[in-house]
């Protein structure tokens, strides 16, 4: 739950970026990117999987010709923080919002928090996703054991 002066802090600076034209609000091109934004989050989100799993597998570092010891958990963390960007951006950008400027990632927070957190917009669909993360993260516990137990069959001399 985001705390109260988070959402007081949001709402300033939202109005202080609609001065300064760095949220652009009623922008009538803004939703004609949504596929745009949508693409880039999917193929990050993809590209988080994928570092993931070189990371993890020894198997498929062998097969990618990497090094044993390679791993790639900095750029996973990247890359799924910029697939919730492109997201962010995509759902602001439905609505006819549009973030710019240097600080455009502290820009669509705020404006995340302001248009869709302060006036319980986002509730439901908050609610939708933790049921679904929660349901996800019982498949991935599954899928994990299942692993395990493919990979102690393939390992047990028979």
């Amino acid at each position: 739950m985001i705390e109260k002066k988070r959402i007081e802090e949001a709402q300033r600076n939202a109005k202080q970026y609609i001065d300064e034209g760095l949220l652009k609000v009623k922008d009538k091109d803004a939703p004609r990117f949504v596929g745009f934004f949508m693409k880039n989050a999917e193929s990050s989100l993809q590209t988080a999987s994928m570092l993931q799993e070189i990371s993890d597998q020894q198997g498929l570092k062998a097969t990618l010709k990497v090094s044993s010891g390679f791993e790639s958990y900095l750029w996973v963390i990247v890359s799924s923080y910029y697939s919730m960007f492109y997201a962010a951006t995509a759902l602001l950008a439905s609505q006819g919002i549009r973030a710019t400027g240097q600080i455009v990632h502290k820009v669509t927070g705020d404006a995340l928090i302001h248009f869709f957190v302060s006036n319980e917009k986002l509730a439901k669909l908050l609610e939708q996703y933790e049921e679904a993360q929660a349901v996800g993260l019982e498949l991935i516990g599954r899928e994990e054991l299942m692993k395990k137990t493919l990979r102690s069959l393939h390992t047990t001399p028979q």
